[in-house]
């Protein structure tokens, strides 16, 4: 049967796929179109079960908000390549990901995936179409949804969309720039705790043996290694490493060392921050933010999950409610 050049342009117009997969299942389907589109979906759904077994380590980290910000989520979406990760239809889908999760609260990534757009098509349905039609394996890694009960969530996403915050915000003035910077600030730093109060007794112990053990292999004297060690100490808690507060940054970096944040440990896929009020003078000159952080949400792309979890751009959590880094 001969195949026009406008059924294939409208099978490929419809489903995405290229030409020549367009007009062998024209050919196929006898010319029939719904035969066809059956056809193409079959075909992604063999490419998807081919790529199956190999490794997604590309990929994106995306946020919606509701049209009031009283809830966000992030998503990590991944793909085989950077190069796919910067197509227009991968980050659209990725898009699409995020915003139906915001909309439906999905409590898992099973969950996620049964998901259904307008048309009746589910989130899994659109994965293996577009990884047939892309041809690499695509997987919606990861996800996590905040929401603020008095205040509203400031979402922010680092250049290259490999690190995504979420950051609850509350307070008077421009809480939303202010915001902005907290959640930069943490994306920056990867901090384990906030203060030197706040890191844990095992972390402590864990850095006093390794600061004892070196010293004991240089040789020192027995009597004074509990100096050495303590002042090694001393340099590890001024370490940037371990949390926000006392630590200069580029973005209101004295304000943020002065004020601070309490944070608490991810339970139960939420990290909880508990309230801190931040001083900002924004310009103009002389105008006064108080920012109370009470919650936030990161994820890094390509980061393992591990345990304990950490506060700051490691924050992950175990599936099967991932949280992030991509």
């Amino acid at each position: 049967m001969s195949i026009s050049a406008k059924q294939v342009k409208e099978l490929r117009d419809a489903t995405g796929v290229g030409m020549m997969d367009c007009k062998e299942a024209l050919k196929e389907a006898d010319g029939d179109f719904d035969e066809a589109v059956s056809i193409l979906r079959k075909k992604g759904q063999e490419v998807a079960s081919d790529r199956a077994a190999h490794e997604a380590d590309e990929g994106l980290v995306v946020t919606a908000l509701n049209d009031d910000k009283t809830a966000g989520t992030i998503v990590e979406v991944n793909c085989e390549t950077d190069f796919v990760a910067r197509n227009d239809e991968f980050q659209e889908f990725a898009e699409r990901v995020a915003e139906r999760t915001l909309a439906e609260r999905p409590d898992d990534l099973d969950e996620l995936k049964e998901l259904s757009y307008e048309d009746g098509e589910t989130v899994e349905d659109e994965l293996v179409a577009l990884t047939g039609k892309i041809g690499e394996k695509l997987a919606v890694r990861r996800f996590d949804i905040l929401e603020s009960e008095n205040g509203h969530i400031v979402s922010y996403i680092h250049p290259g969309s490999k690190l995504g915050v979420l950051v609850d915000v509350a307070g008077d003035g421009d809480v939303d720039d202010a915001g902005r910077d907290v959640a930069m600030q943490v994306a920056a730093l990867d901090p384990i705790a906030v203060s030197r109060e706040e890191v844990s007794e095992d972390v402590k112990e864990e850095e006093r043996e390794v600061a004892r053990e070196a010293a004991l292999n240089e040789g020192k004297p027995e009597h004074v290694i509990d100096q050495i060690v303590e002042g090694k100490l001393d340099r590890f808690w001024t370490s940037p490493s371990i949390g926000l507060r006392g630590t200069p940054s580029a973005t209101r970096g004295a304000d943020l060392a002065t004020g601070g944040l309490r944070a608490g440990r991810r339970t139960g896929g939420t990290l909880i921050f508990s309230p801190v009020e931040l001083p900002f003078a924004p310009a103009p000159v002389g105008a006064r933010v108080t920012l109370q952080v009470t919650s936030l949400v990161t994820t890094q792309h390509g980061a393992e999950c591990t345990s304990p979890v950490r506060l700051g751009p490691s924050v992950r959590s175990c599936p099967p409610k991932l949280l992030f880094h991509p």
